[in-house]
């Protein structure tokens, strides 16, 4: 199994409709796949109903993105098993609730390398935020991303600064020694940035990967691969954007270098 880190220059920046659009990709040329998103903040309550009871659990609209999007259906705590209601950083929100506990490296690493050992093709791990995101008072989500050796997929947020912002990211993940297997520019706003081909030309001269993808702007949200996040805009404008979804996915992958071949795949 092959395994990929999604993480962005800043929060917004698009993860997790890169990480879903990641993961169609990978469906439409016949591969399998696991998602994860090891900690979310911001979650919500909703009922869930088992065959025993229903009860309020806590999820997050990012999380059911992946979930929905990866081929191999697995229970909502293996994708995203660290979950916290306060729209704040994780590691403030982990202190403020005892239930699950703290994460750690150590955690963190232990539900990973349970899902790499499920029958798959590739596994898509989302992080939180940006790349030097806390989880305790002592490690980062950074430190979890070393220790399963995962290549890093940068997401690109187009807007004034994301040259400084791509390029001290890239600094950041070489410098851990991880591979930085590509990055993708991901128009987060309805109106294309000014001199956007220039930012583009400026970051592909000096950060040392591959151009993935450019991912336009998506007429519903840059999270609207969710069904969660489709329930809040009318199903035929739902509809629309996943059909706008799949034909630049089908777009994409004509072509002869591809995001999927870029990542060896």
């Amino acid at each position: 199994m092959k395994s990929f880190f999604v993480t962005a220059t800043d929060t917004d920046a698009g993860k997790t409709e890169v990480a879903a659009l990641v993961l169609k990709a990978l469906a439409m040329q016949g591969y399998t796949s696991i998602a994860m998103k090891p900690i979310a903040a911001g979650c919500e309550l909703q009922t869930v109903s088992t065959a025993t009871e229903t009860s309020q659990q806590l999820r997050n609209s990012d999380a059911l993105t992946l979930q929905k999007n990866a081929t191999v259906s697995l229970p909502y705590e293996q994708v995203n098993p660290f979950a916290y209601a306060p729209p704040i950083a994780p590691h403030i929100a982990a202190e403020l609730r005892p239930d699950p506990p703290t994460p750690s490296v150590a955690s963190l690493l232990q539900a990973y390398t349970k899902l790499t050992k499920l029958d798959a093709d590739v596994l898509i791990c989302e992080g939180a935020g940006g790349w030097q995101l806390p989880i305790n008072q002592n490690e980062y989500l950074a430190d979890f991303v070393v220790a399963a050796q995962m290549p890093v997929i940068l997401v690109v947020s187009m807007r004034l600064g994301c040259i400084n912002h791509a390029l001290l990211t890239a600094m950041a993940v070489k410098a851990s020694g991880l591979p930085l297997a590509g990055w993708v520019a991901n128009q987060v706003n309805p109106e294309q940035m000014p001199f956007y081909q220039e930012n583009i030309a400026s970051i592909a001269q000096r950060i040392g990967a591959p151009l993935l993808a450019e991912v336009p702007h998506f007429a519903v949200s840059q999270g609207s691969c969710n069904s969660a996040s489709n329930a809040q805009h009318p199903p035929a404008q739902a509809a629309g954007t996943e059909k706008a979804h799949d034909q630049w996915l089908a777009a994409e992958l004509a072509k002869p270098q591809n995001m999927l071949n870029i990542l060896g795949l």
